[in-house]
């Protein structure tokens, strides 16, 4: 197996966005969250396995935090600066056994800025077929890598696509379906129950809050509404009360 690497695109590292955006802590926990994410079994995720309905199983905060080496405030306060530059995002759960909060963490755009050498040479040894003499045998690259990208995305695509097409048509904005972070993180929410309905509910509250309100309008957007801290908030407000016009 190849062992695991993540790339550093020196010109934006040096001249980009991220070097004026971050301070030298948060740049230091962001190259450890791309380290996480490429160390683990699911390549652009930092998760520590899955439960038997196939949804992600969060670290614990004490792991990530003995592993980055800063306080929790200054952790939860970088990831959701992250957040908010669409760099990342995240779902924070409970741990079970330790009784304290876990996070999984997606990283948006790794299949862009990040190899697929490493993760697909992961895959050789689990992706072997048998000849027709009945040896093993590994697959070819293109079929590995196919192999990976299916296991990895078992989003449900057409509700999905319903999801985002009424998002875009109440918000006004113009979101891909096929946007992988995006797609994760609704699918992740079906898997908790969330229903169309459910969606739609989300999008016509906060639509009708943030619309028209210049500083709150760039808060509409996917990953806000749908993401696990924050949805079934969303879902539980009350509706908004309509102003009715009176004529004397």
């Amino acid at each position: 197996m190849a062992i695991p690497w993540i790339k550093l695109h020196i010109q934006e590292w040096i001249q980009g966005t991220t070097r004026f955006q971050l301070s030298v802590i948060e740049r230091a926990i962001w190259t450890d969250l791309l380290a996480l994410a490429a160390y683990g079994r699911y390549y652009g995720i930092i998760a520590s396995g899955k439960n038997p309905d196939g949804s992600l199983v969060g670290f614990p905060l004490s792991y990530l935090l003995s592993i980055i080496r800063v306080d929790e405030k200054t952790f939860d306060e970088a990831l959701k600066k992250f957040q908010e530059q669409e760099k990342i995002t995240y779902e924070v759960g409970s741990d079970n056994i330790n009784k304290e909060k876990s996070y999984v963490i997606y990283i948006t755009n790794w299949k862009k800025y990040q190899s697929e050498s490493a993760r697909v040479m992961q895959y050789y040894d689990k992706n072997k077929v048998t000849d027709k003499g009945g040896k093993k045998k590994k697959k070819k690259k293109d079929e590995v890598v196919k192999d990976v990208v299916e296991e990895q995305d078992d989003s449900d695509s057409p509700l999905i696509n319903e999801v985002i097409t009424y998002f875009n048509q109440q918000a006004g904005t113009q979101y891909k379906p096929s946007t992988k972070a995006i797609r994760r993180m609704i699918n992740a929410r079906i898997k908790e129950g969330a229903t169309l309905d459910d969606f739609k509910k989300v999008i016509d509250k906060k639509a009708a809050q943030w619309k028209d309100d210049p500083k709150m309008f760039k808060y509409l957007r996917p990953i806000t509404l749908f993401c696990a801290e924050k949805f079934e908030a969303y879902l539980n407000e009350p509706e908004p009360v309509k102003q009715e016009s009176w004529r004397d």
